[in-house]
């Protein structure tokens, strides 16, 4: 590993250990460098502030280890991101609840759009979401996880998934409906158990 990797990591070992004793705004730059024997000339030489830092955090263990692998669908690439927020919910639950300029939530709403729910399309058997319809359903996923993250929701990653994934898909069905003909009557028990299946 290049020095320069040793120290990113270092740094983000150091900070994920002080979000498990103390908010994550109380903490300074000076003991995230002071825990891993680092000064504060080597935390700004890498990073900006602790909120690039956090930023770099996800992306060295979630996205640097998903480049390049091809998922059959999205659905498997929402669940392996989803096994890694269940994996650090400890830190995360934490990270997810910090407002303002530069906060994570902000960083992985914008990837989701265009990264993620963007192709959510190619998946809902046969059903368009147009480009204003991809924010919704980004916003949707975003503020979803931050609920079952941050709050005393019991499901573990597998179930959460799958509950998404029926409301995603009942939620265009539904969308479709409206869209193609306004004054069809819609059974929503109908709906309901037609694709209900998917997410089994």
């Amino acid at each position: 590993m290049a020095d320069s990797s040793i120290t990113k990591s270092a740094l983000g070992g150091a900070l994920k250990k002080l979000v498990t004793e103390k908010p994550f705004e109380k903490i300074s730059v000076g003991e995230i460098c002071d825990l891993c024997s680092m000064n504060r000339k080597s935390f700004y030489y890498h990073f900006h502030d602790k909120y690039e830092l956090v930023v770099w955090i996800f992306e060295n263990e979630f996205i640097e280890n998903v480049k390049g692998h091809k998922y059959g669908n999205i659905w498997e690439m929402m669940s392996v991101l989803c096994s890694y927020f269940y994996q650090n919910k400890s830190f995360y639950k934490k990270i997810l609840q910090i407002n303002g300029q530069n906060c994570f939530t902000d960083y992985f709403a914008s990837m989701c759009k265009r990264n993620f729910v963007a192709k959510m399309s190619e998946r809902l058997e046969g059903i368009t979401i147009t480009d204003k319809n991809v924010i919704l359903y980004a916003n949707f996923f975003v503020f979803s996880v931050y609920t079952w993250l941050t709050g005393n929701d019991q499901r573990d990653d597998v179930e959460f998934v799958k509950d998404i994934k029926n409301s995603v898909v009942f939620g265009a069905e539904l969308a479709h409906f409206f869209t193609h003909d306004e004054r069809k009557q819609i059974n929503d028990s109908d709906i309901t158990m037609k694709y209900r299946i998917i997410g089994k």
